[in-house]
């Protein structure tokens, strides 16, 4: 399954609401806590447990105190309501303690395992999905099912075992008027499963709404600058605003159709009562039944019916969690495996690697076709060629980010099928034409990714390679904030901040794609004598169009055609 299967759906192929595996990948993470879900089941069978004496009290009351007049036994009675009161109430809010312990544990895995999630993709799929607003599905989702487990286990599994407990009570108290209210309860399930199924519809239209304008929020962030510059943001607005509408429209639907559903049950539940009450009280006057034993079912029964109230109001949360959990877990089953699963160490890596006759595409013609290419520690070489002739993909595959289709990759003679490739890629600096930076200090970015980095080896490290004016004019100098994609600094600045990145820890193979894009030829030089004068000068290679970057390398190839050439 790919990842658009697994993170956009469409309103005729919703996943299913019920999906057994999707249900397994939930109960994985409860394992190992079965002693807290026993926990949380015996909290809740104490929650049921403690309205059972309130029944027979009130037909003590009602049969009994009253008719004799005894005012002690009524006191007695009214003490020990509130006492079971009280218990019911401190049993409710064990209960819930419980489950948020439980519950927040388990999300907390959940959530883990989707950051792991996305860290396990290839780099690919990350290429394809960069449209989809995967990000505020995982964020969202990871919610409902929060929602869902805090709703199962802390309201809809107590109000079921308190409901059967009562329905138990029910049967010895008056076994007639059970079958009566049986013969009503088809009813409450047809109106319960049409609910539910008018609720999985609309929650999967609100589902794809809400991914319409979570695309149009990064369309409009993604496309600022070229909306304002062509003077398009009221054409925009309004191509937004259909959108907006549709979002408003199935919000309204989704939610006055639930509030519909949540009428048709509670009157249904009501004209169960009531024929519980007629009947009751024709059984009463044929002496059939005293009218305590009446009121003692009828409390009872009104106990019960507000559990099945609490477990029918538990529907929405649990029809859309149950969707979120299946969305999960479609993103989860497509993860693909990694590019490279090797375990060997190669921390004693010299920097030599090697291309052997490799062939690569992405999924139509091959862009690579039997590349051959090695370079030897501390060897600096260009790569030129037209836009789109894959330097940028050889750099990934140097990185092992994709795997060759045909041919293979060595690290020192070692294949990369065998190798730790995270741990490899740690020995390798990349600057890419546009460098990705976070919401940081100037310190927080070099830094990022390396233990130890300090800010003495950064000012030695920008003196070597002429970056320290820049550090100078910032203000707070390291400290200064580079802001959302480093926005604060020009792309020149920018791009001298990600070679002190790609440096900082000390690289055996440093890859600079189109680094005179934004740095002038004075700084290139700069950078290029700092890197010759490292004690432990890392191998370079340069992607460039610029033939005064490559000058002075040791060799330079031409990449057209899918084929590399030498060409100095």
């Amino acid at each position: 399954m790919s990842l658009e299967a697994a993170s956009v759906r469409t309103e005729a192929n919703p996943p299913r609401r019920f999906a057994p595996a999707a249900w397994r990948f939930l109960l994985g993470f409860f394992r190992g806590r079965a002693g807290a879900v026993a926990v949380c089941i015996l909290a809740a069978l104490g929650q049921s447990l403690a309205p059972l004496p309130m029944v027979p009290l009130v037909r003590l009351a009602v049969d009994t105190a009253i008719p004799r007049g005894d005012i002690g036994l009524l006191l007695a009675i009214a003490a020990g309501l509130a006492v079971l009161r009280l218990l019911a109430g401190a049993a409710a809010v064990a209960t819930r303690s419980r489950v948020s312990g439980l519950k927040s544990r388990v999300i907390l895995e959940l959530r883990r395992d989707l950051f792991e999630g996305l860290y396990r993709r290839p780099q690919m799929s990350h290429v394809r999905a960069e449209t989809q607003p995967l990000a505020g599905h995982l964020v969202i989702d990871a919610e409902r099912v929060d929602a869902l487990i805090d709703q199962g286990l802390g309201t809809a599994l107590p109000a079921l075992l308190t409901g059967l407990a009562l329905a138990g009570a029910l049967v010895v108290l008056n076994a007639g008027l059970v079958l009566v209210g049986l013969a009503l309860l088809p009813l409450v399930g047809l109106t319960a499963f049409v609910a539910t199924r008018r609720m999985g519809a609309n929650y999967a239209r609100y589902h794809d709404a809400h991914d319409a304008f979570m695309r149009g929020v990064r369309f409009v962030l993604d496309n600022f600058a070229l909306t304002r510059a062509r003077a398009a943001e009221g054409a925009e607005v309004a191509r937004q605003a259909e959108t907006l509408e549709r979002l408003r429209a199935v919000g309204l639907r989704l939610t006055r159709d639930n509030s519909l559903a949540a009428q048709a049950q509670s009157g249904v539940l009501a004209l169960v009562g009531l024929a519980i009450l007629i009947a009751g009280a024709i059984a009463v006057q044929r002496h059939a039944l005293s009218l305590g034993g009446l009121l003692a079912f009828l409390a009872a029964a009104g106990l019960a019916s507000s559990q099945l109230d609490r477990l029918i109001s538990t529907l929405p949360a649990l029809v859309e969690g149950s969707a979120a959990l299946s969305r999960l877990w479609a993103f989860t089953a497509a993860t693909p495996a990694p590019p490279y699963s090797g375990a060997r160490a190669s921390n004693d890596w010299s920097g030599r690697v090697a291309l052997e006759d490799v062939t690569f595409g992405y999924g139509g013609g091959p862009v690579l076709r039997n590349v051959s290419l090695a370079l030897d520690p501390g060897e600096r070489i260009g790569l030129t060629g037209a836009n789109g002739a894959g330097k940028t993909t050889l750099f990934n595959l140097i990185l092992g980010l994709y795997r060759p289709d045909a041919g293979r990759l060595t690290a020192d003679g070692a294949a990369y099928e065998d190798l730790d490739l995270a741990a490899l890629r740690r020995q390798v600096g990349i600057v890419p034409q546009e460098p990705v930076f976070f919401d940081g200090s100037v310190l927080e970015n070099i830094a990022y990714g390396v233990a130890g980095v300090s800010r003495e080896s950064i000012h030695d490290l920008a003196e070597r390679i002429g970056a320290s004016p820049l550090l100078a004019r910032l203000p707070g100098g390291l400290d200064a904030p580079l802001g959302e994609r480093g926005l604060r600094l020009s792309g020149g600045e920018r791009q001298l901040v990600a070679i002190l990145r790609a440096l900082i820890a000390r690289p055996r193979l440093l890859l600079l794609d189109e680094p005179t894009n934004h740095l002038d030829p004075s700084a290139m030089a700069g950078v290029l004598a700092g890197l010759g004068a490292l004690s432990e000068r890392p191998g370079l290679m340069i992607i460039s169009h610029d033939p005064g970057a490559l000058a002075g390398l040791d060799a330079v190839w031409r990449l057209e055609m899918g084929a590399l050439t030498r060409v100095s």
